[in-house]
């Protein structure tokens, strides 16, 4: 492959290409497994007769520290550490990767597969149309042993297939056109499978302006609607470093974005401290500078409890809250809790000093007594 790219070189990109497909941690897709079930789609069929000596089938995603099973037939384990997973090596090959012994090769022999009872094991990388292999198609079975020519072929015609799939899934009402990011439609989609996977886990929702209204004309009126898009790219490429493995990222409007992130409150906050101060450098649009004045909104809530329509209006009340009382960022609560808000008038509320600057927070637990 002319644009295969080596691992090494480009893993930041690798892993961004990755999470922008927004696959990570969601529960297994029907269309997935219907393709490692091997379906009756025509170019299936021929890797059904070819292929159905192999227990095992997954479509594998190569993260920072782990391989994650999309869709798996035949197997329990839901993720291996990456430096045990052969997948790691298969997505630095422009063919298939086989390993005929799991046990005779050092670099798995201890691995969780091979603790599992599987020795062979033949894997088809997952490309993207820019060269970035993101994980593998994969078989494995219970007994040494190797692949033909011919089905190694099969194994790549399928790779290929899933590649697809997963490009079309994404591009179909879920990606926003001008950013590449996964937008509102698919946040709502992610809560709705994270409800139903981890029920009761709670998290914390951002939601970002990155231009204030009278920002965003003047950008408008100087260079035209076209260059939104290039603010949004600039500032989620600042922003990606910060992140890390368990945010999510989304595009909620023209210029707002909302990032969903794991861990405590505390923690929520001061990463949209980091955030806000990040995104408040200068951005050249045509080799003029644009000096963004992001507000942020805060809400925590438990994804069995709230659902994604109503966290994204409450982080939206709190980004109000935030512009409305000239503060990069504020922290909202729900209405049945008495809380001191911010007015239009530039009141901040009374613990607005232990909070990020420009944010407004909304939690799900009342005040504290101090609060």
């Amino acid at each position: 492959m002319s644009a295969l790219m080596t691992l090494r070189e480009n893993e930041q990109a690798r892993l961004n290409a990755l999470r922008d497909l927004s696959l990570l941690d969601t529960p297994p897709g029907e269309n997935f497994d219907r393709l490692t079930r091997l379906t009756r789609l025509t170019r299936l069929t021929r890797l059904a007769s070819q292929l159905l000596r192999a227990p095992v089938s997954a479509i594998s995603l190569t993260d920072g520290d782990r391989q994650w099973f999309k869709s798996k037939v035949g197997v329990d384990l839901a993720r291996i550490p990456r430096a045990d997973a052969p997948c790691h090596y298969a997505i630095q090959e422009d063919g298939v990767f086989v390993v005929p012994d799991l046990l005779k090769d050092p670099r798995f022999a201890t691995s969780p597969l091979a603790k599992a009872g599987l020795r062979f094991y033949a894997g088809a990388p997952l490309f993207t149309r820019s060269g970035y292999g993101l994980g593998t198609l994969c078989v494995l079975d219970t007994h040494p042993r190797t692949l033909t020519p011919e089905e190694k072929r099969v194994l790549q015609d399928l790779a290929e297939m899933v590649m697809c799939q997963i490009e079309l899934q994404n591009m179909i009402g879920r990606v926003d056109a001008g950013s590449g990011l996964p937008n509102q439609y698919q946040f709502f989609e992610d809560i709705g499978s994270l409800a139903r996977q981890s029920p009761g886990q709670t998290f914390t929702l951002l939601k970002i302006e990155l231009l204030t209204p009278t920002q965003a004309s003047h950008v408008l009126r100087a260079l035209g609607a076209s260059h939104m898009d290039s603010i949004v790219q600039a500032a989620v490429s600042a922003l990606r470093p910060l992140l890390g493995n368990n945010a999510r990222l989304y595009q909620v409007g023209q210029l707002r974005c909302a990032i969903l992130l794991e861990g405590s409150l505390a923690q929520a906050e001061a990463q949209a401290e980091a955030i806000t101060s990040m995104l408040s450098r200068p951005i050249l649009i045509d080799a003029i500078p644009v000096t963004p004045h992001p507000v942020t909104g805060i809400y925590d809530f438990s994804v069995s409890e709230t659902g994604p329509r109503d966290a994204l209006r409450r982080a939206s009340n709190a980004l109000e809250d935030a512009r409305c009382a000239v503060s990069p960022a504020s922290t909202s609560r729900p209405a049945k809790w008495p809380v001191s808000k911010p007015s239009c008038a530039g009141n901040t509320p009374r613990s607005a000093p232990s909070r990020p600057a420009n944010s407004c927070r909304w939690s799900r637990k009342p005040p504290s007594p101090e609060a």
